[in-house]
């Protein structure tokens, strides 16, 4: 029996249920009233306490109401529709198409048959090296000879076939033509080694068949860049060191989001990693970097001095200009939670000592019995066990944090030199490698060279001079190429960067000022920059010849703006992405040529 729920001609629901073998001996019409107090019971809820149509292609049942019940089981189901408003009216089969589709099938099934006949490419490559094996060659004499000598093999219309399949034997470009066809071919479809497997068994052999299978699968290129890498997460964990002193080490992170207590919704969270004694601060949205530069200095600097190193995630007020490189002249060391950057290193002294008269203050360790006031060194001790105590507690904790997250990871080491695929996620990085169809999109780029190593567990790669994003990853989203390098590389990445999501791309705006430096014994000239939608004080001196190269659309002199180009604030230094423009010190001498030509010639005319 079938049926189907309509209401204004759009279907809602389906239904279809075998007749039991006592049912299946019923009449026509009893057949066809089981099948409409099926339908009623099994969609009730939608029915109850509304009036519907019930349509039917048994034309007795328009006058069910009016008919004599003359068996038990009549009266059972005629009951079952009492209190339901319904009309019944009659549809013929061929009108009733989806009702009457669903409580019937086919006489006959369609079958799919698939043939598969070997290319005569193949044969060809295949009976030449039949020639050149000497083996292959015996054994085809001896099997034409006396075909039971060899019960597995058989020559039949001029190929050896083994268990009738062709035998390929050891021709290696032979075992790659097979395995572009039934794996790389669009019959293939890159299936994986199972089901490539499979399908070549059917029709070839040759031996350790599945040791080759298995390692052209695994060395597929459109493979390793479009599947996902099922092994675990790379990259054992490295926890930050304990730190030696409170207060040397920090960090920083915003919590936003938060309802207006007395007009401030930010609060930035400053915690010492060492005693975990924590600062709130408040803050008004928008804020910038100078006010959370002017924030930190006033509520952290000045109670317990400068930390040396900074742990914080790639906010773009903590990767701004203008906190790096006040955090530089402060001598604190930036580290960022996120390994797709370098961490930036502060060199100079700290100017505490410029400031106050004094060095800053720094815990000087205790040795017993150096106080002859007995409480006094009583103190000092507890001190002392206090701390060692503490940092024996955030070793232990270090290592047992370690410990669990590795139980979920693996180790994976890459060589320079090597070639790597990049994993740009989707979801995390959606700014960067936004694509108009996500699932069918590869997961992986590449690949490309490994350049160096950065840290334990970070790779810089040479990736191309279009990129704007840095060159340094996390392993985790980096998978070793496994065969021979492809000789045309699909090299590129996305362009397109968004500042709302991930850190921005400067481009210049206006230039406010001009001077000249000495740089390697030579002139250089530089520009007081300001950058697009940045606020003023990230204005930052660039040679004026990396401005031009990277931008050359861009007007310094009619303070127009760039539509190219693209300087990579995130690593503190300009990377040229495009070499078309020529350098500043050219073109400035290019005017100066063009207004002594046109003075001359106006002073000759004048003469």
């Amino acid at each position: 029996m079938g049926a189907v729920l309509l209401q204004e001609g759009h279907p809602i629901a389906f239904l279809s249920k075998a007749f039991s073998p006592k049912n299946a001996l019923l009449s026509a019409y009893e057949r066809e009233l089981l099948a409409v107090v099926f339908a009623v019971n099994k969609w009730q809820h939608y029915l109850m306490s509304l009036p519907f149509v019930i349509k039917t292609d048994q034309q007795s049942l328009k006058y069910v109401l009016e008919h004599k019940l003359s068996t038990p089981f009549q009266q059972k189901w005629l009951s079952k529709l009492a209190g339901f408003d319904y009309t019944v009216e009659y549809k013929s089969g061929k009108e009733n198409v989806v009702a009457d589709a669903l409580s019937r099938t086919s006489g006959m099934q369609l079958f799919t048959m698939a043939v598969s006949s070997v290319s005569s490419q193949l044969l060809d490559e295949l009976k030449l090296y039949w020639q050149k094996d000497v083996d292959i060659e015996r054994l085809i004499q001896e099997v034409q000879q006396d075909p039971t000598s060899h019960p597995h093999y058989k020559w039949s219309d001029g190929v050896l076939l083994r268990k009738g399949k062709l035998m390929v034997g050891r021709a290696d470009n032979v075992q790659q033509l097979v395995l572009n066809w039934m794996h790389s071919s669009s019959q293939g479809g890159h299936s994986g080694v199972y089901a490539t497997m499979k399908r070549i068994k059917t029709l070839f052999y040759w031996p350790n068949m599945k040791k080759t299978v298995i390692e052209f699968v695994k060395k597929c290129s459109i493979c390793q860049k479009c599947k996902y890498d099922a092994s675990a997460l790379p990259g054992l964990l490295q926890p930050l060191p304990v730190p030696e002193s409170v207060w040397d080490d920090i960090t920083m992170d915003f919590i936003e989001g938060l309802p207006k207590s007395k007009g401030k919704e930010v609060i930035l969270v400053v915690i010492d990693r060492m005693s975990k004694y924590a600062h709130f601060l408040t803050l008004n949205h928008p804020f910038t970097a100078l006010q959370v530069a002017q924030l930190f200095l006033d509520n952290i600097f000045k109670l317990h001095g400068c930390p040396k190193t900074i742990v914080s995630d790639r906010d773009k007020v903590f990767t701004s200009s203008f906190w790096q490189e006040l955090m530089r002249l402060q001598g604190v060391q930036l580290k960022m939670s996120t390994a797709y950057h370098p961490q930036t290193d502060g060199q100079s002294e700290t100017p505490f000592e410029v400031m106050y008269g004094y060095p800053p203050p720094v815990h000087r360790p205790y040795i017993q019995g150096s106080s002859l006031m007995d409480t006094v060194d009583r103190s000092l001790q507890a001190r002392e066990q206090m701390l060692a105590a503490l940092k024996e507690n955030l070793h232990k904790a270090r290592n047992r944090m370690k410990q669990q997250a590795d139980k979920h990871r693996s180790e994976r080491c890459f060589e320079v030199g090597d070639w790597v695929y990049l994993k740009l996620q989707p979801y995390k990085q959606g700014s960067v490698v936004s694509r108009p169809h996500q699932k069918l999109a590869t997961k992986y780029f590449g690949p490309y060279p490994v350049l160096k190593k950065v840290g334990s567990v970070a790779y810089t790669l040479q990736l191309p001079t279009s990129s704007r994003i840095h060159p340094t990853f996390h392993v985790s989203l980096l998978k070793k190429h496994l065969g021979t390098i492809p000789t045309s590389l699909d090299t590129s990445i996305p362009e397109k960067y968004d500042s709302d999501n991930q850190e921005p791309i400067k481009v210049p705006w206006k230039v406010q000022e001009v001077r000249t430096i000495k740089k390697r014994n030579a002139a250089q000239v530089q520009w007081l920059v300001m950058w697009k939608n940045a606020p003023v004080e990230e204005a930052s001196w660039v040679d004026a010849e990396i401005i031009m190269q990277q931008f050359p659309n861009f007007d310094p002199w009619g303070q127009g703006s760039a539509e190219q180009g693209g300087i990579d604030a995130l690593r503190g230094e300009e990377r040229v992405t495009v070499h078309v423009a020529e350098s500043a010190q050219e073109e400035g001498q290019k005017k100066v040529n063009e207004k002594k030509d046109k003075g001359t010639t106006a002073t000759g005319e004048h003469a």
